[in-house]
């Protein structure tokens, strides 16, 4: 009788303890800027801290296509959480669909918060989110999210388009 309690235990422990371990794609914390404030794009020194301080948070976070959690995200996938999240905004979650949101904006107008975009390739595109000063965030194959310069060798002659979405 005693064995039958201790293996029907064991299934049941096993259970619990294998549901922890079930992936799945946790919803975004929507942040208590978005949750409790329209952000407005003239307020520079607020869109530059929130991405800065979101940034800090995600630093070196690897890179997975179709990844939108802390085990690996893809560059669109930080631009939607990332948008989602601090700001309430809830943009497409491709880059070919994100490069149709808000409004087209010349290199020359940047300004923290609006989307930055690349041709990496024939049809490959990159997307990520500029902060100041020519330096934009966004996720990378090799270092993960990080902070890169628009004007960077690898990035200045790849540049494609920038798009407004915080207005």
């Amino acid at each position: 009788m005693m064995v039958k309690y201790s293996c029907y235990s064991l299934i049941v422990l096993l259970c619990i303890v294998l549901t922890g371990c079930v992936g799945g794609r946790s919803q975004p914390v929507i942040s208590q800027h978005a949750a409790n404030t329209k952000i407005d794009a003239s307020n520079q020194v607020l869109v530059k801290k929130i991405l800065l301080d979101f940034y800090r948070d995600w630093q070196g976070v690897p890179y997975r296509d179709g990844g939108l959690n802390r085990k690996g995200i893809d560059c669109s996938g930080f631009v939607y959480l990332t948008y989602l999240s601090q700001f309430g905004i809830q943009l497409p979650r491709t880059t070919s669909s994100q490069a149709q949101s808000g409004k087209i904006i010349h290199r020359t107008d940047l300004q923290a918060g609006d989307l930055v975009l690349f041709k990496t390739g024939w049809f490959d595109r990159h997307i990520g989110i500029y902060v100041d000063a020519m330096r934009f965030i966004h996720v990378s194959s090799r270092r993960g999210v990080t902070l890169s310069r628009i004007d960077g060798y690898y990035w200045k002659g790849r540049f494609w388009q920038a798009r407004r979405i915080i207005y």
